[in-house]
């Protein structure tokens, strides 16, 4: 004799494994999509401007160094946050313990 609310959970577990494995599917299927656009583009910018080989290298070279500038100082940024609120913590509880 099987406890029906067992059965019942059994197949929603049932179901939602098959929409998780759905999803995933339907997920790298837009994430693949989203790649082929983003290299359409690219190529329609590279015909566009009539780059040559060496021109795109450099432009594709200096947008990474643009990005990890970027990222350093937004880490930089980051820090020097944490560290003004961590001093104000400090100055707070040094204030309550006078």
């Amino acid at each position: 004799m099987t406890n029906p609310k067992i059965e019942r959970v059994k197949e929603d577990i049932a179901k939602t494994k098959a929409k998780i494995s759905e999803y995933t599917a339907k997920l790298r299927d837009l994430e693949r999509h989203k790649t082929d656009l983003e290299n359409l583009e690219i190529i329609a910018l590279y015909r566009k401007e009539n780059f040559n080989e060496d021109e795109f290298s450099a432009l594709l070279r200096s947008q990474r160094n643009d990005e990890a500038s970027g990222q350093a100082a937004w880490q930089a940024s980051t820090r020097s946050k944490q560290a003004v609120s961590a001093q104000e913590v400090k100055e707070d509880s040094d204030d309550e313990t006078e």
